[in-house]
């Protein structure tokens, strides 16, 4: 069965709406769920069951609602299928059903098969049929959906000389069971705003290969099933060692996988936090200090003097912020004193943080070309800045922004691992030695535009225009002073040949 996290939001069915509308003495819709049917169908088979959407015997064997002194709910037990023909055509009958919830564009998470028994008192169990049990995105299903679409299921079952089956529709979220979701991304008054950023689904993320915890590096792009990061950052590479690696087709064949934030990258998330408490803890004792200092001086116990009514007053009212700057430094270092402990425990064990295998990596390639008015930056209020297109040839040598002195320039950005969001300058020539796009730190005072643990970032432009994956650098120091990046029009047609249904069209991460 595939594995899943259920949801148990405590919002009305939408399919209700349709009943609540209509007139009392109308029959309900023959998709009509109610609130306690939706909630309590599923009692009994998770410590929060999901949410009943339809299933196909609301007609035939409608849900009664217990009454009466001994009103309980029916607890149920789910089973796995063994032995019934479904198992013998699941290969070819699982991929179909998927086809036909993603033509219906029902918004489903999961598809499992299952059997549910049902305590019927007394020492009995009741035996369900088998069920097709589709796993839907809350709030993103209705029951007149529903209605068409197990039809059109069971009559592709059928086909398969398949008639015992049933359809049921839950409310459910898909979890890698390798470790917990990706954090939300929060506004700047969360106290964590500025060091959970590395556990959040924004561009980029810190990553390293589970057989090499210490190598940092960067994924790039990425959605629900690919991401994209260099060769160098998961396999070694070096004078003797540039092997090309492609998964096995075969279910047998052993992964490699690839683990969000290595040892080293874990530990630097880790004292990140341990310092804002620091920092915080240092400002709390500020606060208590002065509060002191001025209750003393209030109370007449510095000097013996008595204040005049004016420096009596300016003392009241420094006592009365200080008090109240009080809370919210308490409050920050108890969010991140739990932020922290929540951290180690869901994320500390590297297979906690395990987010996929390698599928496909070609060896480095030398000395490889690549085939290959104006705006401004404006910095986005919520800090996120969406991506959008591709930079072409073309623009990466006609650039259409002017810098702050009013000259052609094409400003970039990027998130890596090691030097985190910094903004550069991108050329207008490609590199002759590297055969690649070149990114120039911005100026004297904005620092490296990248380090080493920044290779498989993503560039982009100001208005979210994607450059291409951060390869390299060269300079003197470990920092660069020139940044290479593979530039994303030369390298998106490859990725294509690999996985020639990987999409740019933004997506949701949830």
């Amino acid at each position: 069965m595939v594995q899943y996290t259920t949801s148990s939001e405590d919002n009305d069915c939408g399919v209700q709406e349709t009943a609540r509308n209509a007139s009392s003495h109308d029959p309900p819709p023959p998709y009509f769920v109610s609130k306690d049917e939706a909630m309590f169908y599923y009692s009994g088979i998770s410590p929060s069951p999901p949410k009943l959407v339809y299933h196909t015997g609301l007609s035939t064997t409608p849900w009664v609602k217990p009454k009466g002194l001994e009103a309980y709910r029916k607890l149920k037990e789910v089973r796995g299928i063994f032995g019934h023909k479904l198992n013998d055509v699941w290969e070819d009958v699982g991929p179909q059903v998927r086809d036909l919830l993603n033509v219906r564009q029902i918004s489903w998470t999961s598809i499992d098969v299952a059997r549910f028994i049902t305590d019927g008192g007394s020492d009995t169990k009741v035996v369900g049929s088998v069920t097709l049990w589709i796993g839907v995105r809350p709030d993103s299903f209705k029951g007149a959906q529903a209605l068409s679409s197990w039809a059109e299921i069971l009559e592709l079952i059928k086909v398969f000389g398949i008639e015992d089956v049933d359809v049921e529709f839950r409310e459910s979220l898909y979890r890698r069971s390798a470790g917990p979701p990706l954090l939300r991304h929060v506004s700047k008054v969360n106290h964590t705003a500025d060091v959970r950023g590395p556990l959040t689904p924004t561009l980029c993320l810190s990553i390293a290969a589970s057989d090499r915890p210490d190598a940092k590096g960067t994924m790039g792009l990425y959605d629900k099933v690919l991401g994209l990061t260099c060769h160098h950052v998961l396999f070694k590479t070096d004078a003797t060692t540039n092997d090309s690696y492609v998964l096995a087709n075969n279910a047998s064949a052993p992964r490699k996988y690839v683990q969000l934030l290595g040892t080293c990258a874990f530990d630097k998330l880790l004292d990140s936090i341990k310092l804002r408490i620091g920092r915080h803890a240092i400002m709390l004792k500020q606060h208590e200090e002065g509060i002191e200092r001025l209750e003393k001086r209030l109370a007449g116990g510095v000097d013996g003097d008595d204040d005049d009514e004016d420096e009596v007053a300016e003392a009241e009212k420094e006592l009365e912020l200080t008090k109240a700057q009080l809370k919210p430094v308490n409050d920050a270092i108890e969010t991140l004193e739990k932020f922290y402990a929540e951290a180690k425990k869901d994320w500390g064990a590297p297979r906690q943080r395990t987010i996929g295998h390698i599928r496909s990596s070609p060896a480095v390639a030398f000395n490889v070309s690549p085939e290959a008015r104006r705006t401004t930056f404006k910095y986005p209020s919520d800090r996120l800045l969406p991506l959008r297109g591709m930079i072409s040839r073309e623009l990466m040598h006609r650039p259409d922004m002017l810098d702050h002195d009013n000259e052609p320039c094409l400003i970039v950005i990027k998130n890596g691992n090691a030097t985190g969001v910094t903004i550069g300058r991108a050329t207008g020539l490609f590199s002759f030695e590297s055969k690649e796009w070149a990114i120039y730190n911005y100026d004297k005072n904005s620092g490296v535009f990248s380090a080493p643990g920044d290779s498989g970032s993503i560039v982009v432009d100001g208005l979210g225009r994607i450059g291409g994956l951060l390869t390299g650098g060269a300079g003197k120091t470990e920092t660069s002073d020139v940044t290479y990046v593979a530039p994303m029009f030369w390298l998106w047609p490859r990725v294509k040949t690999h996985f020639p249904d990987a999409s740019l069209s933004p997506t949701t991460i949830t």
